[in-house]
């Protein structure tokens, strides 16, 4: 059989449903067996491509597709996504075409040394046309790069070597029977591991920081009485069940003087666990069998009227109007208002494994081809993605996508951190920009709705992207009252 068509047999064995390609003259060869065996969706942006296929994983919970590209900078581009699927823990798998061995290290064009291009970041296999023993290594704790050498012939090859690599979390396994004072922060778990979970927090009645990216059945099975707004001054140790949690509620943690006397104990499905402070990784069985040292909840949440025409209000609607869908929610300001609102019953996904602003309309574009889906990002986020758009046609299933238009990065205005500048650096760091996102939707051949006034998102419809026009001074006075307590 064709080496090429081992391949895909493999992939389709594995689960991959979904090919995105980004086709050249170097992967014609995969191309060939892709549109034989796969739904392919075709994209000309790599780095687009890439997020594209995240979505899809990130919402399917399996490596359900694979990004497919040429040689040179084309895997380069796929380096932002490949991270974020790292560090968020969410299944990857790239395909990359390469020239022979001999080619390498001779400036041939198109040619750089993708050999373990990605590091420490992929399980990386390399499989060569002109060689007769070829092992594929397939991980589902961190991404996958097949590196796919050959040159002008598709040869033929009994077989194909498969080994499946399940190295679990790497930590000190010390004896560990009882944590001091604990606080929980529980962020997305895969759907076996949640009655487990609940379980544990239930019996031992430990304080609970609710990560609002998480699947709506975790969130709603977390009784109420254990949720923390605020953490306590008197904890002793952290335990961080799930994956990477949101930025805002870990950061801080951080922030208080005295956190590095705090124990930190990690118990995840994920190949990332959180640096070198971790005193102890803990597996799910033996999460069962601790003992708390409790610590009582004096955490109450302060209840306060959300101010109309802010970003809260806004969001706070889309979240109620349309609570049948999943949620895909972009950094930076979308996300830092979720903890304020009212999240427990919509599953809510977001690009937080290293917490940039890249990628988030084609991830949401990939979220929405597997499931219904609205999206809310900020401004600049949307510009800074608007390969997404293209995307967007691809998408069959029912689709939102909410752009919250503040003229740019008033994140940082809203938190005082470009308070100390002077005027002229201050206007740098907010990054306004001056741009028309009626014209730039609608020249992708997509709807576009402007709303002003949170009772306007009742006539809004699936299949359009809506620009949200909010009040900023009066969300940045809410932000700092917010902010102060």
């Amino acid at each position: 059989m064709k080496l090429s068509h081992l391949i895909l047999d493999l992939c389709v064995k594995i689960g991959v449903k979904v090919a995105v390609l980004c086709s050249g003259s170097r992967n014609k060869f995969l191309v060939n067996s892709l549109v034989q065996k796969l739904k392919v969706v075709t994209v000309p942006d790599e780095r687009s491509a890439g997020f594209f296929s995240l979505g899809i994983n990130k919402t399917a919970s399996s490596l359900a597709s694979l990004v497919c590209v040429t040689s040179g900078t084309a895997v380069a581009e796929l380096f932002p996504s490949l991270l974020e699927a790292y560090y968020s823990g969410t299944p990857f798998l790239v395909l990359s075409a390469d020239l022979p061995k001999r080619f390498s290290g001779t400036g041939f064009p198109q040619s750089i040394n993708q050999r373990n291009f990605f590091g420490e970041y992929a399980e990386y296999s390399e499989i060569d046309f002109e060689s007769k023993e070829n092992l594929v290594k397939l991980s589902m704790l961190k991404p996958n790069h097949w590196n796919i050498r050959y040159w002008e012939d598709d040869i033929e090859i009994k077989e194909l070597k498969f080994e499946l690599i399940n190295q679990g979390p790497q930590g000190e396994k010390s004896s560990i029977s009882k944590i001091k004072k604990p606080i929980a922060i529980v962020s997305m778990l895969d759907k076996d591991l949640i009655n487990i979970t609940v379980n544990f927090l239930t019996k031992t009645k430990i304080p609970v920081l609710v990560d609002p990216f998480n699947d709506k059945e975790l969130k709603s099975k977390i009784p109420s009485e254990l949720r923390l707004f605020t953490v306590p001054d008197d904890f002793k140790s952290v335990l961080r069940i799930g994956r990477v949690p949101s930025l805002r509620i870990w950061r801080d943690l951080f922030r208080k003087k005295d956190f590095l006397k705090k124990q930190i104990f990690v118990c995840s499905q994920d190949n990332f666990q959180g640096g070198d402070r971790v005193e102890r990784f803990l597996s799910f069985s033996e999460l069962q069998n601790l003992e708390i040292d409790q610590l009582p909840i004096i955490s109450k949440f302060t209840k306060y009227a959300i101010p109309q025409k802010t970003e809260h209000a806004f969001m706070q609607r889309i979240l109620n109007n349309f609570a049948e869908f999943t949620f895909f929610v972009g950094n930076s300001s979308p996300a830092y208002t979720l903890p304020f609102l009212n999240h427990y019953s919509v599953t809510i996904f977001g690009n937080r494994g290293v917490n940039g602003i890249d990628g988030l309309v084609s991830t949401f574009a990939g979220c929405a081809y597997n499931l219904p889906c609205i999206g809310i990002v900020g401004d600049l986020s949307f510009l800074y993605d608007l390969q997404g758009l293209l995307l967007l046609k691809f998408v069959k299933k029912p689709w939102i996508l909410f752009i919250i238009n503040n003229g740019g990065g008033l994140i940082f205005d809203y938190f005082n951190i470009s308070k100390k500048m002077n005027l002229k650096a201050r206007q740098v760091l907010v990054s306004p920009y001056s741009a028309d996102l009626s014209k730039i939707v609608k020249g992708f051949g997509l709807s576009f709705a402007q709303v002003d006034s949170e009772r306007k998102l009742d006539k809004i419809r699936p299949f359009t992207v809506v620009e949200i026009i909010p009040d900023v001074k009066i969300t940045q006075r809410f932000w700092r009252e917010l902010d102060c307590r």
